[in-house]
């Protein structure tokens, strides 16, 4: 048992090591973009102190109550999402957000629990994902469907790395296809029933994340400064000054780097 526990104990060193190390990074980077400017860094380096606080939370809480912590955690989440005055449809997406990570949590508890407990809490992350569905977040619903899914299947693939491959894959068509609408690179152009569900404003907003990255590639325009740079932002019709794409908000404030 010793000798299968340490390489565990090593991989999780070299995780936590490299996970310091990336935050770090962050940190720096978003003071190094911000340096010389008119910009507002404080909104990222609160971001990397609530990652950096929520991970060290999670190591010691899934060391000491593993079950208990994440199952309290996914039911916090559903409760947050339920009691938002936006409700479960959320806003900006916070909604779908918070019900894929109650779902997630619920999992994680499934996966430390015993096999007997373990029934009893895929059953509560089917009934988020359901509750998604019967309040009509389509993008909450689909998201907590897949970690669902994931998760109950996890156990039966023995090589797991076509999975993940196939995730990155995922992440990677997505975040070069919204790179091609911002660039207007669509092949053949962007299909008028996708346009209409993204949105003119979006796309505007897009736009202006890819325009203002091309004028400094290497910083960006500074952490904070899409809103008085992006002309889409100054509208009526977003209640907040951001592109609502996380690369494209990243490169606007903080270069192909950030």
């Amino acid at each position: 048992m010793q000798d299968h526990g340490r390489p565990a104990d090593g991989c999780a060193g070299a995780s936590d090591i490299a996970g310091v190390l990336i935050l770090a990074g962050c940190a720096v980077w978003a003071l190094i973009a911000a340096m010389g400017r008119p910009a507002r860094p404080e909104g990222v380096l609160l971001a990397v102190l609530a990652v950096a606080a929520g991970y060290a939370c999670g190591r010691m809480a899934g060391s000491l109550l593993p079950v208990a912590s994440t199952a309290a955690a996914g039911l916090a989440g559903f409760g947050l999402a339920c009691a938002s005055p936006y409700g479960l449809t959320g806003h900006e997406g916070a909604g779908a957000g918070q019900l894929t990570l109650a779902t997630g949590a619920v999992c994680c508890a499934a996966w430390a629990a015993p096999r007997a407990l373990r029934p009893a809490l895929w059953l509560l992350a089917t009934a988020i994902t359901l509750t998604a569905v019967v309040a009509g977040s389509t993008a909450g619903a689909v998201a907590s469907g897949a970690v669902l899914v994931c998760s109950l299947t996890a156990a039966r693939r023995r090589h797991r790395l076509p999975a993940l491959a196939a995730c990155v894959l995922i992440a990677a068509v997505a975040v070069g296809g919204t790179w091609a609408v911002a660039k207007d690179a669509v092949p053949g152009g962007l299909p008028p029933a996708l346009r209409a569900h993204l949105t003119e404003h979006r796309i505007r907003l897009w736009q202006d994340a890819a325009r203002i990255e091309e004028t400094d590639p290497l910083r960006g325009a500074g952490p904070d400064r899409f809103g008085e740079l992006s002309p889409a932002a100054a509208q009526p019709q977003g209640p907040e000054a951001k592109p609502h794409s996380a690369p494209l908000q990243q490169a606007a404030g903080q270069g192909c780097r950030g």
